[in-house]
């Protein structure tokens, strides 16, 4: 009964990851560091042009890292607010979260979500 608590967590964490934009700042977090790196190992670029330009690639970088530490608290907190609905539920005593960190936990949730997502690939064509 808990590889199926798992398992539905599971689904419920890959659904929100997708719904919620981390592929956004993940996307302009490494566009703002290749940037970055360009201006700072640019030989055409003055040291003071260079200074102006990483300091604001820098707060951009600090604003996307901040977003992005946010959307995995968001993420955390459902999946935890899940797991604690399903122990009151199913039973008082099934310690959902203490599985889910363990080993066998974070192997049945790392291959049921590898599983899920694939599966979901295929049959949402976007």
């Amino acid at each position: 009964m808990i590889y199926l608590v798992i398992c539905l967590l599971c689904l419920i964490g890959v659904e929100v990851f997708i719904a919620l934009p981390f592929l956004r700042y993940i996307n302009a977090l490494t566009a703002v560091s290749q940037k970055a790196v360009r201006v700072a190992t640019s030989s055409k670029i003055s040291d003071h042009w260079k200074e102006k330009a990483l300091q604001r690639y820098s707060r951009d970088m600090a604003v996307a890292s901040i977003m992005l530490g946010f959307l995995l608290i968001v993420l955390f907190g459902i999946i935890t607010l899940a797991s604690s609905l399903a122990d009151m539920i199913l039973q008082p005593d099934l310690a959902t979260l203490q599985f889910f960190v363990s080993i066998p936990g974070l192997i049945t949730a790392t291959i049921f979500s590898v599983f899920y997502v694939s599966v979901r690939k295929h049959l949402v064509k976007k």
